[in-house]
């Protein structure tokens, strides 16, 4: 039985994916003032250096999480519109309870509202947001 190894690239994307995680949870929790680099590395269980291999910046992460949920929700409505077309306003019932849906995850309705409160009090960060 052979257990294969991950490659750098699988590990350097499992870091992140974990810094991103803990973020968000961070985030959520208590806003963005309260998701340092430190605080998100110890709850992801990384070192800042981790951190820095995977981000450039504070910022660099805020980013890239408002990306992942903005990929998720693009997702969710791609997979409505790729389904087979029902009739009639079958079409429109599914398009809300999608939509519906999105707003109903509050962890990233937070973290949307989060990251937009911070863009408009950080001039650096509002203009890639």
């Amino acid at each position: 039985m052979t257990t294969s190894r991950k490659t750098r690239a699988e590990r350097l994307q499992e870091t992140r994916q974990r810094l991103l995680a803990a973020a968000s949870d961070i985030i959520a929790q208590g806003g963005v003032a309260e998701a340092t680099i430190r605080g998100v590395c110890q709850r992801a269980g990384f070192s800042q250096g981790a951190f820095y291999t995977s981000f450039a910046s504070k910022d660099d992460l805020l980013l890239a999480l408002l990306g992942e949920n903005m990929q998720q929700a693009i997702s969710g409505i791609e997979a409505l519109l790729t389904e087979p077309a029902p009739a009639g306003a079958e079409v429109v019932d599914r398009l809300v309870a999608t939509v519906v849906g999105l707003g109903e995850n509050t962890v990233a309705a937070r973290l949307a509202v989060e990251l937009h409160l911070h863009a408009q009090r950080d001039p650096a960060f509002s203009a890639p947001h």
